[in-house]
């Protein structure tokens, strides 16, 4: 793209001194300072940002239930068999004379895609809500954190008792 013509009044700023462009805000801000590394470092986080964090996660975990886990294999197992028939039917359909099946097997995996939304819109759904409104959701996560706490403590630990008796040996 060609630049602005400076003998036009309209590109002048308050039309002195003649010969200038006006230049765009963002053509004369730089893009970052001076010898500043090319990513910007990593921002240390607030103990607010922290629990927004926190509980972002916390609502993102699904129940541990076992109708829940039942009720989620059943869904996986929706999904897949939509995938394969689809896929069937997709191969079914290259033969002309097995066409015919080809569209009653796709049939029946929109049916699967069918089944597998109506299963998460009625009976899953509704359990991870319960789930989130109970607290339990917070609950596992802060269980999971301890856990995670204690076995990194845990291994540190024999890290460290390792290291004397290697110490020891020597």
């Amino acid at each position: 793209m060609g630049r602005r013509s400076p003998s036009n009044e309209r590109y002048q700023k308050f039309t002195s001194p003649a010969g200038k462009t006006r230049r765009s805000a963002a053509a004369a801000k730089p893009k970052r300072a001076i010898a500043a590394p090319s990513k910007p470092s990593k921002t240390v986080k607030s103990a607010k940002e922290k629990a927004k964090d926190k509980r972002a996660a916390a609502l993102n975990i699904h129940p541990t239930t076992p109708e829940y886990k039942r009720l989620r294999l059943i869904w996986w197992l929706f999904l897949g068999g939509a995938i394969v028939l689809s896929t069937a039917s997709w191969f079914l359909w290259k033969s002309p004379e097995l066409r015919g099946w080809g569209n009653y097997i796709l049939v029946a995996g929109y049916a699967f895609i069918i089944g597998a939304i109506y299963l998460d819109w009625s009976k899953l759904r509704p359990l991870r809500q319960a789930w989130i409104d109970s607290g339990a959701a917070e609950a596992a996560t802060a269980e999971k954190e301890a856990a995670k706490l204690a076995k990194s403590a845990k291994s540190a630990d024999t890290d460290t008792v390792e290291g004397s008796s290697a110490d020891k040996k020597s």
